[in-house]
């Protein structure tokens, strides 16, 4: 397959687009309470789009494993019945806003050190991450 082509792929629920040997899952349709996201798409680790789960209106809890390595700008914008969300180490970026909205969501698990934690880039404009508790591993 020629390295420029455009892959678009559902999964399950899940919404995945791969070009240029990077990828990114770009939408949810389910309705799970669990939502439970790959490590990988088509072998590459991946990032969560600006917007993603953006007004998914259920109760639920998600968790993002190894593999994924960014999570993009109001990725879960308005998700209010967001209760808990886990994040990998591998995670390296969290964009603007990402948890805007989210009111129930009160803890975020991090399977990193606290150090860990503070070497991700995280944009400046989370008003709602810095009320969120961060449990971190160690």
């Amino acid at each position: 397959q020629h390295a420029d082509v455009s892959i678009i792929e559902k999964r399950k629920n899940l919404r995945f687009y791969a070009r240029q040997g990077k990828a990114c899952l770009f939408g949810y349709t389910g309705n799970d309470n669990t939502i439970i996201l790959p490590g990988a798409f088509r072998g590459l680790e991946y990032s969560i789009h600006p917007y993603a789960f953006a007004d998914y209106k259920r109760k639920c809890n998600v968790i993002i494993p190894e593999g994924v390595v960014a999570i993009g700008d109001f990725a879960f914008y308005n998700c209010e019945y967001l209760n808990s969300v886990y994040l990998p180490i591998s995670i390296t970026k969290i964009g603007e806003d990402v948890f805007s909205g989210c009111k129930n969501l009160t803890e975020v698990y991090y399977s990193g050190t606290p150090e860990d934690w503070y070497k991700i880039v995280i944009h400046q404009n989370n008003p709602s991450l810095e009320k969120i508790k961060i449990h971190c591993n160690g």
